[in-house]
Order: C-alpha cells, then sequence, then structure tokens
C-alpha cells in the first residue's frame, strides 16, 4: 500500500514540474534599507508629490514583477518592472497628501525569474527582501484663514 502512494507521488511530481530557485539566487534582490524617500519634505495637505523607492538586483538572473504603494493597506498606485541582472530601478508614483495618520509601504508582487530569455518563459519567485520598512507619520489638516474674516472679527 504505502509503495503504491509512492509511486504515485512520484507520478505526480513528473507531470506537474516545478521551478524553484534557491534562497542563494534571489537573497540579494528586492529593496535596500530605508529605501521609501519623496519628492518633497515637509509636505502638507493638498500638495502633490511624487513618493520613490529603488529595488536592486544583484543576482544573476532578470526579474520582472509589479511595485505596489500603499498607504495603510490602501492602493496609491503601482508599477510593472524588468531589471537586469547587476541593475536598479527608481519607481515612483504621484500622490495628493491628505491630512491623518499615514503608513507608506511599497511591496513586490507578482514576481518572476526569467528562464529563457528567447522565448520570454518565467517561473515565479518569492523574494526575501519584497516589502520596505513602514514609514509613518502625521499630516496636519490645512487650515486657511482669510484676513478679511479675521478682521471683521476683531473690530
Amino acid at each position: 500500500m504505502k509503495k503504491n502512494i509512492y509511486i504515485s507521488i512520484f507520478f505526480l511530481l513528473l507531470l506537474f514540474p516545478v521551478s524553484v530557485f534557491s534562497a542563494e539566487n534571489v537573497s540579494n534582490i528586492g529593496f535596500t534599507e530605508n529605501s521609501i524617500w519623496y519628492s518633497k519634505k515637509p509636505f502638507k495637505d493638498g500638495d502633490s508629490i511624487k513618493i520613490y523607492t529603488v529595488v536592486v538586483n544583484s543576482g544573476d538572473v532578470l526579474l520582472k514583477g509589479t511595485t505596489e504603494f500603499y498607504d495603510q493597506n490602501i492602493l496609491l498606485g503601482k508599477e510593472e518592472f524588468s531589471i537586469d541582472s547587476g541593475e536598479f530601478i527608481t519607481p515612483s508614483i504621484v500622490w495628493n497628501v491628505t491630512a491623518g495618520e499615514h503608513n507608506i509601504i511599497v511591496r513586490l508582487v507578482n514576481t518572476k525569474i526569467v528562464t529563457d530569455i528567447q522565448t520570454g518563459d518565467s517561473a515565479p519567485v518569492f523574494l526575501k527582501n519584497n516589502e520596505t520598512k513602514q514609514n509613518r507619520f502625521f499630516v496636519s489638516k490645512k487650515v486657511s484663514i482669510s484676513i478679511d474674516e479675521s478682521l471683521s472679527k476683531v473690530t
């Protein structure tokens, strides 16, 4: 009985080939330390700024995927990427700043290693460095007071 189970598992594995990339090949691919920065700082409620990150590929493979920018688990924007071995990219999005608590984070999703450049064949891969550190901050609400209103209250 056990022999039949092992034989069945063996044939199932033959039918469904699995591409496995060792941690050595992809451990040096992903985000760098403190890899979120802004086009303008300080910024305030109502500003339109760019949020940047850097993704490095110090591995020996071509990597494809998507960078997704989040604020408190709300998707702000995303950008497809392709990075050759030994290269880096700086994906960015435009963000209209709002008042309140913010927690900006960037994730690498749908990452694939290109296994055959000629055909474009690829295999999914999980990256150890697939998420930036959280960048938490508070933006005060924009307050505007008209000078005419202020003067009329004084007199």
